[in-house]
C-alpha cells in the first residue's frame, strides 16, 4: 500500500470513525437500473477484512466507486432512432417533454447491458494528529470522499490545509534564489503560469530550473503552480500551489527498508508496507506544513 498522491486535511476532534458507522454505508454493487453506487470496502486483504485497517496509530479506509459506462455514440444513435419513430407515429414534431421522456427510457433500457467501472479511493487517518491524507488530488474524488464521510459520521468535519501566504510566491522565490527550505531539494520539473491565467502555462520537464530562460520567465509575471521537490533524500514529489502532492515516489532508502520486511504472509507484508508508507508520508506532510503559514481555522 503506497500512496502516489496526497490531499491533506485537518480534522476536528469529533471526527471519530468506527467500524459500525462504516458498515451502515458499506458498498453494494449497482442494481441493473442504477448508474452509479459507492460505499466503504475493506482496505486490507479480502472482502471479510475489517472496514478500518488499523496499524501503528493509523487508520486506513477505502471508498469504492462504481459507475455504469454507456457508449455516448450508441446512446445518441438509439435516442435519435426512437425520436424519429415517435415523430412518424404521432405525425408531429416532439415536444421538449417527449424528448426528455425518450432519453430517460433509452438510458433505462440500455443500463442493464452497460459494463461497470470501479475505482477505489484510499485515505489514512492519524487520530492523534487530527490528520487525514487522501490518495487522490482529483476535486471530484476528494469531494465525493469527504461527502461520503460526512454522511457516514454525522459529526465529521475536515478542512483541506490552506496557506495564508501564497505558495506560488514562495516557490517562485525558491527558484529565483535556487535555495529550497531545509531538508528539501529542487528537482527538474515545474509548471509555470502567468498571473493572467488566460495566457496559458509552460510545462518544464527534465529542465535545469536555474537556467536563464526559466529565470527570465520568473522575473516576468510567471509563477510556479507545480514544483518537483525531494524531501530528505527519501521522497520525491510534485508540490502544487494548492498544497497537494502529486507523483509521489518513495526513494531507494525507503524501498530497501520495505524489502527487509518481506514475508510470506500477505497480511504481514501489507502491514509492513502500510506502516512504512504512512510514517514517512506523515513526516513529509508535517515538513510541508512547517514551510507554509497554515491557516488553522
Amino acid at each position: 500500500m503506497w500512496f502516489n498522491k496526497a490531499s491533506i486535511y485537518k480534522l476536528n476532534g469529533e471526527s471519530e470513525i468506527s467500524e459500525e458507522l462504516l458498515e451502515k454505508k458499506r458498498y453494494t454493487p449497482c442494481t441493473k437500473l442504477q448508474e452509479s453506487a459507492n460505499g466503504w470496502t475493506p482496505p486490507g486483504n479480502g472482502n471479510d477484512a475489517p472496514l478500518i485497517y488499523e496499524a501503528n496509530g493509523y487508520q486506513l479506509i477505502c471508498l469504492t466507486i462504481e459507475t455504469k459506462v454507456l457508449p455516448a455514440s450508441a446512446v445518441k444513435e438509439r435516442i435519435e432512432e426512437n425520436m424519429k419513430e415517435q415523430e412518424e407515429q404521432l405525425g408531429r414534431p416532439l415536444s421538449k417533454k417527449d424528448k426528455v421522456t425518450i432519453k430517460e427510457k433509452v438510458r433505462e433500457l440500455m443500463l442493464p447491458q452497460a459494463f461497470s467501472k470501479k475505482k477505489a479511493i484510499y485515505a489514512y487517518i492519524k487520530p492523534s494528529s487530527n490528520l487525514m491524507v487522501i490518495n487522490s488530488t482529483s476535486d471530484a474524488d476528494t469531494t465525493l470522499f469527504i461527502k461520503q464521510l460526512r454522511e457516514t459520521v454525522k459529526a465529521f468535519s475536515a478542512i483541506m490545509i490552506n496557506a495564508i501566504s501564497s505558495p506560488k510566491e514562495q516557490m517562485r522565490k525558491w527558484l529565483i534564489e535556487q535555495v529550497a527550505p531545509d531538508d528539501f531539494e529542487i528537482g527538474n520539473n515545474c509548471k509555470l503560469v502567468d498571473n493572467d491565467e488566460s495566457k496559458g502555462a509552460i510545462t518544464c520537464k527534465n529542465q535545469d530550473l536555474s537556467s536563464k530562460e526559466i529565470l527570465a520567465h520568473l522575473e516576468g509575471k510567471m509563477f510556479p503552480s507545480e514544483l518537483e521537490l525531494t524531501w530528505n533524500e527519501r521522497i520525491q514529489f510534485i508540490l502544487t500551489d494548492f498544497l497537494t502532492l502529486n507523483r509521489i515516489k518513495f526513494l531507494e532508502c525507503i524501498t530497501e527498508e520495505a524489502k527487509e520486511s518481506q514475508t510470506d504472509s500477505k497480511e504481514d507484508l501489507f502491514d509492513a508496507n502500510f506502516c512504512i508508507m504512512a510514517g514517512e508520508l506523515t513526516q513529509l506532510v508535517l515538513a510541508v506544513e512547517n514551510i507554509f503559514n497554515i491557516d488553522e481555522e
